[in-house]
């Protein structure tokens, strides 16, 4: 004879209604974290999600059903990435980098002293000669 009371569900109708219920919800969660084509992978999660919710509620009281089985499908998602392997392989940037490089650029105390040396030019020539000289020593000063 069955321990049930009367009247009261056992806890394979509980959680047969508990499953139709929060079946769309768990699908779609799941469904969401995965690319799309993989829909045996869906049920393999979704199983292994109702699974996880069944060992909890043995040993906690469950007050919002939905919540913690959306949390467990999460989780679930995530471990699944975790337990596949990179597909990603490393690159060498070396070679695209080094084309990129910029020349190095002269030292402050350098441009410092061409310039210096280009005012004390200017102030001995006529204004027409030093517009000229001012663009041949900082054209110079520039490509150095």
């Amino acid at each position: 004879m069955n321990d049930v009371t009367a009247g009261q569900p056992d806890a394979d109708q509980v959680f047969a209604t508990l499953y139709e219920t929060h079946l769309p919800r768990v699908r779609r969660t799941i469904a969401a974290g995965l690319r799309d084509g993989h829909q045996h992978l869906v049920e393999d999660l979704v199983q292994e999600t109702y699974l996880a919710y069944w060992l909890y509620a043995q040993s906690n009281e469950v007050r919002s059903p939905g919540a913690v089985l959306s949390r467990i499908a999460g989780r679930q998602l995530v471990d699944h990435y975790r337990r596949r392997p990179s597909t990603e392989q490393p690159r060498d940037f070396t070679d695209a980098v080094q084309a990129y490089r910029l020349p190095a650029a002269p030292a402050a105390e350098d441009v410092a002293v061409v310039r210096l040396t280009a005012r004390q030019m200017l102030a001995d020539q006529v204004p027409a000669q030093r517009a000229v000289q001012a663009e041949r020593v900082f054209a110079v000063a520039v490509a150095a």
